[in-house]
């Protein structure tokens, strides 16, 4: 366990060492403005709202959170959950009981419990689909996996026929604020969706934004639906500092993405000949060398490497830039894995 940061680097016992870990992928957790900005909220709003959204007078920050993301990426309305697990909980519990529910290699927090058809491939989710009699499908994916170094091709749902009744949730958790023009994520990088096709989308606020909480958006009809679950409106809301900061600090965030933006570039070139799972602009560099970061913390560097999301789950050891970086940590990370790899 760590007892500091700067965001690039944490002190254990004392000792100062580089950390490339974590998914805070604009180090705004440890930027001075945005923590100004979230003491300002504060000083608006506290430090809590501990009550729910269905009463009648609550801070407007939650109004002023939803309309930002919903004007952001395009979609009819948003809903802020307490966090990204609730959020996968919340819609979960939406699908009908006649629905087939079918996991396209999905997040474990969309994971209500309920049984559904695990796939791991598109080519097995279709014939899965014209398998099936049922005409309501519910299919929930990821846009980006930082484990695997790919971001979802959305090509296949061209092949959904009009004869059913599709809805697919897509977590883009990690894509937001991160990936494509203005950080609108890979749900954004893709074709115009068909008419006959609902998509949901889903995020956690905690990995580019550091802000505790999650959005799902919608149609307006959908989220109508979701703001009647007692599971939402039992739950309160996140605290509003941070959601405060999060819309007040567009200019910052945009300043932060562009840091980052040129050093997962430059990164992408020092390590390009070597063997590396890694999506192009993304900031994870992954290895199968699974003693890797064993191996690194002995020279003062902390990896991304643990079993995820059970203590039984294979891994890879990840090196995780954030905006906080230099090229220069970058340089030494790199070369102690060209030393360790061989």
């Amino acid at each position: 366990m760590f007892e500091s940061t700067t965001g690039r680097t944490v002190q254990i016992s004392g000792k100062s060492f580089l950390y490339f870990a974590g998914t805070s992928y604009l180090g705004l957790h440890v930027h001075p403005d945005w923590q100004a900005l979230i003491r300002e909220g504060q000083a608006r709003y506290g430090t809590h709202y501990g009550g729910s959204r269905l009463f009648t007078h609550v801070p407007d920050i939650y109004d002023r959170v939803e309309h930002f993301f919903a004007r952001q990426t395009g979609f009819e309305e948003a809903l802020l959950c307490a966090s990204g697990s609730l959020a996968g909980q919340l819609i979960g519990r939406s699908v009908p009981q006649d629905a087939e529910v079918i996991y396209l290699d999905a997040h474990p927090a969309v994971d209500s419990g309920r049984f559904a058809v695990r796939c791991q491939s598109v080519d097995e989710l279709l014939r899965r689909i014209e398998s099936t009699d049922k005409t309501s499908i519910w299919i929930f994916t990821n846009s980006v996996y930082p484990s695997k170094g790919v971001m979802r091709n959305w090509g296949w749902i061209g092949q959904l026929t009009k004869d059913k009744c599709f809805t697919i949730v897509i977590d883009d958790s990690h894509g937001l604020g991160v990936l494509g023009k203005d950080g609108l994520g890979g749900m954004r990088l893709n074709p115009q969706w068909p008419n006959h096709i609902e998509i949901v989308g889903l995020f956690s606020l905690g990995k580019a934004y550091s802000t505790p909480g999650a959005i799902v958006l919608g149609k307006k009809e959908y989220i109508s639906v979701l703001r009647r679950f007692p599971l939402w409106g039992g739950a309160s809301p996140p605290s509003p500092g941070p959601l405060f900061a999060l819309v007040e600090g567009r200019d910052l965030i945009h300043a932060v993405r562009k840091r980052l933006t040129a050093l997962v570039d430059y990164a992408e070139r020092v390590n390009a000949v070597y063997p590396v799972i890694h999506l192009r602009g993304f900031p994870v560099f992954g290895y199968e060398m699974v003693d890797l970061s064993e191996i690194l913390y002995e020279k003062g560097v902390i990896l991304s490497g643990f079993p995820y999301p059970t203590p039984d789950t294979s891994y890879t050891c990840r090196v995780v830039l954030n905006a906080t970086h230099t090229v220069e940590d970058i340089d030494r990370v790199f070369e102690y894995i060209r030393s360790s790899v061989g």
